[in-house]
């Protein structure tokens, strides 16, 4: 089997400008994330040239951040879940979290997922499921 014969370094630096730029949900509440296009035409062959071509036809659709009201901080990061106002808070806060934790993200994905302070947060991501 022949994988991508792209440059690892150009997926990541498209995907890496995306986290720190784009909002993920558009205007329409549509999921708009360009990473997961690059990340497939890596996996299927696509050129650098191609895979940033497209990259930058996604680019123009997407929504970039907006500041958000107040920063996000250990105190206060329940309080505005859900707001897509604070979504540039939201990445900032976690991308805090994720350095101190020497980017452990296994770590801080069980700490916020199971944190029982207010009922653990994994009760929102299943209570739709059950």
């Amino acid at each position: 089997m022949h994988l991508a014969t792209t440059n690892l370094a150009v997926v990541n630096k498209l995907i890496a400008h995306t986290h720190a730029n784009h909002h993920v949900i558009d205007h329409h509440g549509f999921h708009t994330d360009p990473s997961h296009p690059v990340g497939s035409l890596h996996f299927l062959g696509a050129t650098d040239n191609k895979i940033e071509e497209l990259y930058k036809d996604m680019h123009d659709e997407v929504n970039f951040y907006q500041d958000s009201p107040h920063e996000i901080t250990r105190t206060n990061w329940r309080q505005s879940i859900g707001d897509k106002r604070f979504c540039k808070a939201y990445q900032e806060f976690f991308d805090q979290e994720l350095a101190a934790a020497g980017n452990d993200w296994h770590q801080k994905f069980m700490e916020f997922l199971l944190d029982n302070e207010s009922g653990p947060l994994i009760n929102c991501m299943v209570s739709g499921v059950l």
